[in-house]
Order: structure tokens, then sequence, then C-alpha cells
């Protein structure tokens, strides 16, 4: 996979959420394995029709998964970090809010009401109401969306 960087605004919010979990000591992920990131490409490609986007492969090199605040964003995989505390993953995720009916959306993340997702239908991005799938905002791009998700998280 060709080498991708974040874009500068969200990852100056990236760093400043690392920095306040490094200070309270909560577990800040590591790169992804470029490995993992090929495998969740391909399963993203073929099991739920889309391309990984460029700006979330570009994010998992630099953190694999994001937990802080009450905000996710997934990592290549579901794991147990320890004290309780589960990293939600991709496929996992996806694989759940598929499972009753077909679905045109790619989940990236989420919080309590919320999901951050790909239509895939489109290529834009959305912030969805967790409820009732309604889009309370949408996104040309993703680093838009993930810049608003990480400064969101970081003022809470």
């Amino acid at each position: 996979m060709e080498a991708l960087e974040m874009d500068r605004e969200a990852a100056e919010w990236l760093d400043r959420i690392h920095a306040e979990q490094r200070e309270v000591g909560e577990h800040v992920a590591p790169p992804a394995a470029e490995e993992a990131i090929a495998t969740i490409a391909d399963f993203s490609l073929r099991s739920l029709g889309a391309p990984l986007p460029e700006g979330y492969v570009a994010f998992l090199r630099v953190c694999d998964g994001l937990d802080f605040n009450g905000t996710t964003l997934y990592a290549t995989r579901q794991r147990n970090l320890g004290g309780g505390v589960t990293m939600l993953g991709l496929p996992e995720q996806n694989h759940i809010f598929r499972a009753d009916s077909p679905r045109h959306h790619l989940l990236l993340g989420e919080s309590g009401d919320e999901l951050f997702a790909l239509d895939t239908r489109d290529g834009s991005f959305a912030i969805l109401d967790r409820g009732s799938l309604s889009e309370a905002e949408r996104f040309t791009g993703f680093d838009a969306l993930l810049t608003r998700v990480l400064k969101r998280a970081f003022e809470s």
C-alpha cells in the first residue's frame, strides 16, 4: 500500500488527544501493522463493497484505533486492552451493523449517539444518528469528518 500522510489539522487534534491520554495513563494505540491494514482493506472491499478511505488508512498508520472521551475510531480488529476495556474493530462492528439488513454505510467509528460512516453509494462521509441512521452532518471527505470528530472528542 502506498504511504499516506494524515491530514495536518486532524493530526494536530490527534496529537493533543494522545498527549492527554499519556498524561492520565490511558492506552495509546500504536500504529497498525501494514499486514493488518491490508487485511481490513481486503475485507472492506470484498465483504462490504467499499474501499477503505485513504485518510482512514493514514489514521491507522498513526494509531490502530482510538477510544477517548466516549468517542471511538475503529481499529483493524477488536481486542481486549485489559481492565475491562475493549478496542472496537472495523470488521466486527460492520458485521454487527449489517447483520439484520443490507446497509449502504461503512462504519468507521462511533460515539454514544452517533456513528461515523462512509456512504458507499456516493463516497461521502456522515455522522449518523445511531437510532434512526439519519444524517446529522455530511462531509465531502474523510479528513473533514476526522477533524470534526477528533476536535469534538478533545473538547468534550
